[in-house]
């Protein structure tokens, strides 16, 4: 089965770079998302991580910052039912 997503938005909330134990660079974001699609208004926030370099790049990044993120998307936490995006591929917009 495939687990692939790819959204376009804005960093609406950033939190500080941490390490893991491991001193893995972590980053998290909210990502806002707002389009038209046939002719329905789509909106959604999703919060969105990364690890490594790409953490490093999306701690780089300034809220209202216009990104495309492409990863996998699982639950936020094992009791969770909210949606967590795993980056893997960010672009600048």
């Amino acid at each position: 089965m495939d687990n692939r997503l790819v959204i376009g938005g804005e960093i609406a909330n950033l939190e500080p770079l941490r390490y893991s134990p491991a001193g893995i660079p972590i980053a998290r974001a909210t990502l806002k998302h707002q389009s038209k699609q046939s002719g329905q208004l789509m909106q959604c926030e999703l919060t969105v991580a990364a690890q490594g370099e790409t953490a490093k790049q999306l701690a780089g990044l300034k809220p209202g910052s216009q990104v495309k993120a492409t990863g996998s998307i699982t639950r936020a936490g094992a009791n969770s039912r909210n949606l967590l995006m795993w980056i893997e591929q960010l672009i600048e917009e």
